[in-house]
């Protein structure tokens, strides 16, 4: 299959499940589309892989064809908030620690002030975005669009009945209203969190007492690349990140505050690595954004205050919806938080050398 092929297949399926109406479209080409479900704009793109772009990084072992060939990057932003204040120490940190509560399958993306200074471009006017991506070759291309659709749908729900309030909240910005104030008329899809999500939430994690977890332990948790235990109630698994490891954990007993029950996926980086890469937890945020990193972003990065000398750990995390359960997503997500943990090492700390599992526990339990 090709790569234009792919395209246009991916940006059918998300347009199908969507049930865009040709009215609300702004704009639509060969590798995507601009869409107005209700006051706030949401852009579409499906990007070909270039072998020029510097940004890519190929997982070894993570299955699948080689993106090199036929890769596809798949992205949705629905931009939420005009001249978010970047230097109000407040509001940034008001943003992160409600991010946990105020995202579920995307990121709080806005570029972080001291990359901007470092551009020397601090005294612009930047906008707060909500982002998701996912990458697609012939072997994902069947169902990955459609999941994703799902998924990222969750970021014009949001946008709605957040945007307008948010600059209340963190003491600056506007709403990123596209037609100037906010819209009575919204199209019906966005109460599908209402609809279909939350009553499915109100019922028992479907992911409760899977043996998925277990199988992954099995399958993929018994190497020096990582090393996981998983039972009916969930899974936990470490991977190399230099001289400490990333913590991978999967929990079907804590329920989203909006969403209600599902699957929590997280992904913890050792305490320091965020207050060692310029901009913390929203540098993570902005590049992933712009990076080509073979691993879809269906979360958001956070810190999360440990309540003790550790203090505040990065952390990435993603809730999937009880109504999006299927077969197989444990792997395929738990996968991807590896990828993940590789990618942020690798980019922001390059100078590290991954020391093996074996090598850590024994340090660890001396």
């Amino acid at each position: 299959m090709t790569q234009e092929a792919i395209i246009e297949g991916a940006l059918e399926q998300i347009l199908s499940v969507w049930q865009v109406d040709a009215k609300d479209l702004r704009g639509r080409g060969p590798k995507g589309f601009d869409w107005l479900p209700g006051s706030h704009l949401v852009s579409v793109r499906a990007v070909p892989f270039d072998l020029k772009d510097s940004t890519y990084l190929m997982l070894q072992g993570m299955g699948g064809a080689d993106p090199r060939e036929n890769g596809v990057r798949l992205s949705v932003t629905t931009r939420l908030l005009a001249d978010f204040p970047i230097k109000s120490s407040r509001a940034v940190e008001l943003l992160n620690v409600m991010a946990p509560t105020l995202s579920s399958t995307y990121s709080l993306v806005y570029p972080p002030q001291a990359f901007l200074e470092a551009a020397n471009g601090a005294d612009g006017t930047y906008d707060l975005e909500l982002f998701s991506s996912a990458y697609i070759d012939s072997d994902l291309a069947g169902w990955m669009p459609n999941f994703f659709a799902q998924m990222a749908i969750m970021q014009p729900i949001d946008a709605e009945l957040r945007g307008h309030r948010l600059p209340e909240m963190l003491g600056g910005g506007q709403p990123a209203f596209e037609d100037v104030r906010k819209r009575e008329e919204l199209d019906d899809i966005l109460e599908v969190a209402d609809q279909i999500f939350v009553p499915a939430g109100a019922l028992q994690s479907r992911w409760s007492g899977s043996d998925e977890f277990a199988v992954f332990a099995e399958s993929f948790g018994r190497s020096e690349d990582c090393f996981a235990n998983g039972d009916p109630t969930g899974l936990t698994a470490e991977v190399p990140f230099g001289n400490g490891s990333a913590l991978i954990q999967c929990w079907t007993d804590r329920s989203h505050p909006q969403l209600g029950n599902g699957l929590l996926v997280t992904l913890q980086l050792p305490h320091n690595a965020a207050d060692q890469a310029d901009g913390g937890v929203a540098a993570l945020n902005f590049f992933e954004a712009r990076a080509w990193t073979e691993v879809p972003n269906l979360g958001c990065w956070h810190s999360r205050d440990t309540g003790s000398a550790r203090g505040k750990i990065p952390t990435h995390s993603t809730f999937i919806p009880n109504a999006l359960y299927r077969p197989s997503l444990i792997q395929n997500f738990v996968l991807w938080e590896v990828g993940r943990a590789r990618w942020v090492r690798q980019t922001f700390f390059p100078e590290l050398r991954d020391r093996q599992m074996s090598e850590i526990y024994q340090e660890r339990f001396k």
